[in-house]
């Protein structure tokens, strides 16, 4: 069956909020952050909201993540364009700013690059984020980042969530 463009559009936003609407709500879960290479892993108790706005064009994220020693924040807003087949936006982490932010998901996963500036060093920083769900309870999230000082790649985020 041949699709027309518009269709197209249609099923690409279908499938979209379909991927979003798996992701909404509240989901609560525990993992590691550390925010250098060589620094110690600290368990982090975390709390993720998500809710789609706008007749399911945008996607409002919060995520928090508690430790003894590290706090870290994230919101903002992401907008699915439906012309590039990708999710775009900016996220603003407490403490580190701004991020400008591009990515893509298929059936069951997200994956985002954010793209900033090291609050440190002021030099072009980024960050690769995905998201995986599993069934409908079960969620896993990795986060890449580059080192502040080295520039080398290092997990900086791993937690599993459950509704």
């Amino acid at each position: 069956m041949l699709l027309t463009f518009p269709a197209f559009l249609s099923v690409a936003k279908a499938e979209h909020a379909g991927f979003m609407n798996k992701v909404t709500g509240t989901w609560k879960g525990r993992g590691y952050l550390r925010l250098k290479a060589k620094a110690p892993r600290e368990p982090v108790s975390c709390r993720f909201d998500g809710s789609l706005e706008n007749n399911n064009t945008s996607f409002k994220v919060r995520l928090i993540c508690l430790g003894i020693d590290l706090k870290m924040e994230t919101r903002g807003r992401l907008k699915y364009d439906t012309g590039k087949h990708r999710l775009a936006g900016r996220l603003h982490t407490v403490g580190i700013g701004e991020a400008k932010v591009t990515g893509h998901h298929n059936r069951d996963s997200l994956i985002l690059t954010m793209r900033g500036k090291n609050p440190d060093t002021g030099k072009p920083a980024t960050t690769t984020l995905s998201i995986i769900m599993s069934g409908n309870n079960n969620l896993r999230s990795t986060m890449t980042a580059s080192d502040p000082v080295t520039s080398n790649r290092f997990q900086a985020f791993t937690a599993k969530f459950k509704r």
